[in-house]
């Protein structure tokens, strides 16, 4: 895949795409070969199911606008063809399926970014090794002198050398890494795709606005009220003219508040409640969660543990954690034995290597001692700079 052409800031793109079907329906033709260009960029965007849903959807907007404005004024076969030869001029078109009407040309937009979608799919499914170690050498300090990495699960071959591809993870098919509860934020934030440390906060913020609210079976019902009644109130979808937004309701009074006006608290809980009630979470889903304490009252760190526990255990939902906090180590570890859920949990102690930049990962089963003993160092500090 070419990464590098692939990667594009979707908001702005759209927004060019809106205004070009704008200056189509108010007749600006003179506009539209200049803006056209915008339009065809399209095809190097990452088209994935998340990143071509606003498309999908502005299409359909500007779909109904057209037909609209056909029966008013129906507009000239060659005015259509020559909109559809400015829009897709790569296309292929034959006698068979020439643009007659507006319905035609929606046809044949949606048939364009559909191919488009499908070529991203199929580099993925067969995406080659070399791919995978480009990748992973941006992430990791490689040893130039390694010359190659196996990667199974169940005996199964994930990096497959045999066939020089990567397979997919069967335990896994969902994967959601959360670092902060201002990821439901992220409209607000200018991004881009290839910015790996913020790329994983739009595709989980644009997960929740594409999927639909699930009916919830008993166990999920359970952890639900119990989110519920941790923050007060719930967090729920709200399907607008344009978009899928998300708001805080409270209970006491009814208050509507939106999410991204809410303390970090009810964020962090509430992006749990959204995953739970759009059927996100299950056994197949592994979410990575890093430093979650950070933005919760001690209280409702104990809570946020709690629920966790609650996910894995009912639902079977595969958590990694990266915490400093001793209470969220405590009541993760002691909230687990009294849930019977122990043998699920293991703590990893990072430590450190002569190379100051790399550490060794060590399993410590159940044992939280030695966490505990690296908390202490902060204490020694406070005592050797306090009173």
């Amino acid at each position: 895949m070419k990464d590098n052409k692939l990667y594009t800031d979707l908001e702005t793109e759209q927004t060019r795409i809106l205004q070009l079907f704008w200056r189509l329906a108010n007749d600006n033709q003179l506009q539209i070969e200049r803006e056209a260009e915008l339009f065809t960029n399209l095809s190097k965007t990452k088209e994935t199911d998340q990143s071509t849903d606003r498309f999908y959807r502005s299409l359909e907007m500007f779909k109904t606008l057209f037909s609209a404005r056909e029966q008013e004024r129906p507009f000239d076969k060659k005015e259509i063809q020559r909109i559809a030869t400015i829009l897709l001029p790569h296309s292929k078109r034959s006698k068979e399926t020439a643009v007659q009407n507006t319905e035609d040309l929606f046809r044949l937009i949606f048939d364009y970014i559909e191919s488009k979608e499908q070529t991203v799919h199929n580099e993925i499914k067969h995406r080659p090794l070399s791919l995978y170690y480009r990748y992973l050498s941006a992430y990791l300090d490689m040893n130039p002198e390694t010359t190659s990495i196996s990667l199974s699960e169940d005996d199964m071959p994930i990096i497959d050398r045999k066939e020089n591809r990567v397979n997919n993870i069967y335990s896994i098919e969902s994967l959601f890494y959360n670092d902060t509860p201002m990821s439901i934020d992220e409209r607000r934030i200018p991004f881009r795709y290839n910015d790996r440390h913020t790329a994983h906060r739009s595709i989980l913020k644009q997960t929740l606005e594409k999927s639909p609210v699930v009916l919830l079976d008993e166990k999920q019902d359970t952890i639900n009220i119990e989110l519920s009644k941790i923050i007060s109130g719930k967090v729920s979808p709200e399907q607008t003219e344009f978009d899928k937004r998300f708001s805080y309701n409270r209970a006491i009074d009814k208050l509507t508040i939106d999410l991204t006006e809410s303390a970090t608290g009810i964020k962090a809980f509430g992006i749990l409640q959204l995953l739970l009630t759009e059927g996100l979470l299950n056994e197949k889903t592994l979410l990575i969660l890093d430093e979650p304490e950070a933005h919760l009252h001690p209280q409702w760190i104990v809570e946020y543990a709690r629920i966790i526990v609650m996910l894995n255990k009912d639902l079977g939902v595969r958590f990694m954690i990266a915490s400093h906090n001793p209470d969220m180590v405590s009541a993760l570890r002691y909230i687990s034995e009294k849930e019977n859920t122990l043998q699920n949990l293991r703590f990893y102690l990072a430590e450190k290597t002569e190379d100051r930049e790399q550490y060794n990962y060590k399993n410590l089963e159940t044992d939280i001692e030695p966490v505990f003993q690296t908390f202490n160092i902060a204490l020694d500090r406070i005592n050797q700079y306090g009173i």
